[in-house]
């Protein structure tokens, strides 16, 4: 199962919602032809976009105000993100390749797309272990919607196996 599988499920394992997945394909593997995916650069086009989003949803509202919404929803965006790129890691540990599916709007059809190559750098890891812990705090959002404990358990368990294999992804004497 790819994570655009993982991703167009109603998955109570996932993250909910695919924050920015089809961004990262027109905007940083599209026109690379898939060669390779840069978490670095994954961070930083999707921070941007909800920093955007946010900015253009709210733009009528005060500075005060929008300030308080960038504080308040930048950060709970972002560690959907981020969780979003820690699976695209822990697919690609665990396969040796990543596998994304590119729609074609000519053909009205999914591609499926290979790519063999992941760039990641020990700051990079560092953010997405920080919003993977950061997450499995009960006070933490994320951790909070989930209605049912069983969901929340599985979730968890999920959200575990991507800390593990980030924190494998520079050490390995950990494996």
């Amino acid at each position: 199962m790819t994570v655009t599988d993982l991703h167009s499920k109603a998955s109570r394992m996932r993250s909910r919602e695919p924050v920015g997945f089809r961004l990262l394909i027109e905007e940083q593997l599209k026109p690379i032809q898939f060669a390779y995916f840069d978490t670095g650069k994954a961070i930083g086009v999707l921070r941007q976009h909800i920093l955007e989003e946010i900015i253009y949803r709210n733009h009528n509202c005060s500075q005060t105000k929008l300030d308080h919404y960038i504080r308040s929803r930048l950060q709970q965006y972002f560690s959907r993100a981020a969780l979003l790129i820690a699976e695209c890691l822990e697919e690609y540990y665990r396969t040796n390749e990543l596998i994304v599916h590119e729609y074609i709007k000519t053909i009205g059809n999914l591609q499926e797309r290979h790519i063999q190559q992941v760039l990641v750098t020990e700051e990079a890891v560092s953010v997405l272990l920080k919003e993977v812990r950061c997450v499995q705090n009960p006070e933490h959002e994320m951790y909070q919607s989930w209605l049912q404990e069983k969901t929340r358990q599985e979730w968890l368990v999920h959200v575990q196996a991507l800390q593990k294999a980030l924190e494998h992804a520079f050490d390995p004497s950990a494996k």
